[in-house]
């Protein structure tokens, strides 16, 4: 084979390649705009549930961990006039880190006292 064959076929191998690379950027990309379409129809269903307020926030919570992310803070006013926060996380440790402070917090030394404050025993933590 001459430098000239090899050239061409080295030259019709990388557009070969290149083409692949772009149908799987296309595919990848695909797939993930599926993903976040499906992600806002499930969201959209569980705030337009019975469920209530806590129900709603507890699936939310299932939905995005560890789907979605590692942790996640829900911020809702309490009945009182505070802040309460439903905390989801998929390691304890992460769990640990969101509870010690965050902009949810109103002082962030303070932390998150564990329970609920509501009478439905939901997902919600009271915050100090």
């Amino acid at each position: 084979m001459c430098i000239r064959d090899r050239r061409n076929t080295l030259r019709a191998f990388a557009r070969m390649s290149a083409m692949s690379l772009v149908r799987a950027g296309l595919h990848e990309s695909e797939a993930r705009r599926r993903a976040h379409a499906d992600l806002l129809a499930d969201v959209s269903v569980t705030l337009d549930s019975e469920l209530g307020l806590a129900g709603r926030i507890d699936r939310l919570r299932k939905l995005l961990v560890p789907r979605w992310a590692d942790g996640c803070v829900i911020t809702a006013p309490g009945a009182d006039g505070g802040m309460r926060a439903a905390i989801g996380a998929a390691e304890p440790a992460v769990e640990g880190v969101l509870r010690r402070g965050g902009p949810w917090l109103a002082d962030p030394d303070e932390g998150v006292v564990l329970g609920c404050d509501d009478d439905e025993g939901g997902p919600f933590a009271s915050l100090v």
